[in-house]
This record gives structure tokens, sequence and C-alpha cells, in this order.
């Protein structure tokens, strides 16, 4: 895939630990055409893809999954905000301590407040049930998207499922809140 020149940044926060020069990544976002209509992706938890190091942005599968579910949903960027901000890959095996950080609320209500399409992605993660049940207060009424639904849970898939490899959102219709 051709990409146009992109924009993006990053913003850490915490102290040094876990698996990155941060503990905590609140927000990272992404930007090829700044006029049109931007996507508001919420997933599970972060990488540590991020903003600019040694003159290109930092990414990852899932964030380049995200470039290309944007485009193809004719956005021109998206900001991607997660239920917990910390970095961390493998949340079967999570560290002790505070996995949302302590300004996550206050980014996750920042970029719900934008004008975006919301697509919700944090897959089956019962640990993480008060983080969602919060996120999901957040968004209120608001209609969602989705890129499937988790068979037996009924949670937004993670853009990198094991299974076929969609690309177009769908509702989001959540089961309770």
């Amino acid at each position: 895939m051709v990409r146009p020149p992109m924009y993006g940044d990053a913003v850490f926060g915490g102290p040094a630990g876990g698996h990155g020069p941060h503990r905590y990544r609140y927000l990272l976002w992404r930007c090829w055409e700044p006029d049109a209509d931007q996507l508001t992706f919420v997933l599970c938890n972060p990488s540590t893809a991020g903003g600019w190091e040694g003159g290109a942005l930092r990414s990852d599968p899932t964030v380049d999954r995200l470039i290309e579910i944007a485009a193809q949903a004719g956005a021109g960027g998206f900001a991607l905000v997660n239920l917990v901000a910390h970095v961390e890959p493998d949340l079967a095996h999570p560290p002790g301590g505070d996995l949302e950080g302590p300004d996550n609320r206050a980014h996750l209500e920042r970029v719900l407040a934008l004008d975006n399409r919301v697509v919700v992605g944090w897959g089956a993660r019962p640990r993480l049930e008060s983080q969602r049940r919060s996120v999901a207060g957040l968004l209120g009424d608001r209609p969602c998207w989705c890129l499937g639904v988790n068979r037996i849970s009924r949670t937004p898939m993670h853009p990198l499922p094991r299974g076929p490899k969609r690309l177009d959102l769908m509702p989001f219709e959540p089961i309770g809140s």
C-alpha cells in the first residue's frame, strides 16, 4: 500500500518501566489528509508504537492495520485511545500496579468529545470489564462501529483477529452496559 505523507505523534506518561521508555501511552494519532473525516479507535491496551523516532513514525502491526481500515473507510486519519494505558503487549500476564494510568480517563474524554466516527475493538478481556463499562458510559448512546463481534462474548473484535482480515466497518450493538 502506497501511503501519502503522514503526520502523527503519541502521548506517553508515567514513570519509566514496562516495555518502553514510559509506562503509559494515552493517545496515538496519525493523519494523512487533514481535511477529510477522522476516526477514533478505542482498543484494549497500547503497544510501544508512538511518535517520531529516527526520522519515522514508530509503528506496529495494529497501527498499520488501523491506517488500512481508516483509509478504506474514507478517513484521512485517526486518533487511538485504549481501555487501559499501560504499555503491555500481553495482558494475559499483566504486571502489577495501575493499568489505567493517572491520565487515561482525561484523554478518553477529550478524544471521545471529538466529532469523529468511533470504532471500538477491545476484544474479549473479562479482566477489563470495569474499564469497558466506564468507556461505554462515556460513549452513551453514540453510534459505534466495529470490524466484527466475538461470537461468545459479543465484544467488538480487535483489528488483528486470527480469523478473516476484515477492513469494512459494521455497526456495533453493545449487549448491556
